[in-house]
């Protein structure tokens, strides 16, 4: 294997790049960066890179890393593992579009950034949203998604020219802004993507929740593929920096399996797929059973304001 070139990264807030404070130091070998570490959803291995605080408004990102082709290559070749829980996923991220749906009609256009199979533009297509479109970098992720929806999405990472200016009504994404090797462009390019009074919605993971303070580098959030961690506080100020302006940001909850609560808890990875491998009898039952909860996640929803 080639070696990897790393370059250390900025504040995407005040773009300070040397005062920080170091978090946890990286913990793995350049081999372990392969397909399936970015593969979505995956059981989590526990490795990282250096994680560092900003000194000056504490947001927290990943430095070094490596350089963005070398990256964004592992997407386009990772694996679609995540299956079982789209259906669960639909239900939780529909949910988190509300606010947004509430003031769009049928006819809007709406955008999914890093879309997976289409689960949720499929199902946004059956409440009668019929404009809807997907970006995934993910090239088995595009393959597997349904003929209805295949059309709409784009197997690619979003570029300045995929889309014309201000084509969209609502913009979307779940768990992707951490994994913007530079948050703050990726939203200056959603702005110009979005109609104006359009709404943008980001659902991922919270810096400061309750389980990433116990946790620590035990949480799943401390992850190769995240570049930034936010909080409610530094995704407000971001977006604003972007002129997008919060109208709400929430803990929401998730509608999840069991099974996919256990693939979180960090502990022995043996035993943790022998329980995961079980599908018959009470533990296989219960292995299936959904619950809804707050599993450290925040939504926010913004507008672009009209001139």
């Amino acid at each position: 294997m080639d070696t990897i070139k790393f370059l250390p990264t900025h504040c995407p807030l005040c773009s300070a790049q040397e005062d920080y404070t170091v978090l946890y130091k990286r913990n793995f070998e350049e081999s372990d960066l392969n397909t399936e570490a970015y593969s979505a959803r995956r059981v989590p291995d526990r490795i990282h890179y250096q994680i560092v605080r900003c000194n000056q408004d504490g947001m927290v990102r990943s430095n070094p890393v490596p350089e963005e082709s070398f990256v964004y290559d592992l997407y386009k070749k990772s694996k679609f593992i995540y299956a079982n829980e789209t259906e669960n996923l639909a239900v939780t991220y529909l949910a988190a579009l509300d606010t947004a749906l509430q003031q769009l009609s049928k006819d809007a256009k709406i955008l999914e950034i890093g879309c997976g199979n289409g689960f949720l533009l499929k199902g946004l297509h059956a409440k009668g949203y019929g404009n809807v479109f997907g970006v995934e970098p993910s090239t088995e992720a595009v393959e597997k998604s349904d003929p209805l929806i295949r059309k709409q999405i784009i197997a690619d990472v979003l570029q300045p020219t995929t889309f014309k200016p201000e084509t969209f009504d609502l913009i979307c994404f779940f768990q992707v802004l951490e994994h913007m090797p530079d948050p703050d462009q990726f939203l200056k390019l959603c702005y110009s993507l979005l109609s104006p009074g359009g709404f943008i919605v980001a659902f991922n993971h919270d810096a400061e929740s309750l389980q990433a303070k116990i946790l620590r580098e035990r949480s799943p959030i401390i992850d190769v593929g995240h570049y930034c961690l936010f909080s409610k506080r530094t995704m407000e100020k971001i977006f604003r920096k972007n002129q997008l302006l919060p109208i709400k940001v929430f803990s929401p909850k998730n509608v999840v399996s069991l099974k996919h609560i256990l693939l979180l808890v960090p502990f022995s990875k043996k035993l943790k797929m022998k329980l995961l491998g079980t599908k018959e009898g009470f533990w296989g039952w219960l292995l299936k059973r959904n619950i809804c909860i707050k599993l450290g996640n925040l939504c926010l929803t913004a507008v672009k304001e009209k001139k």
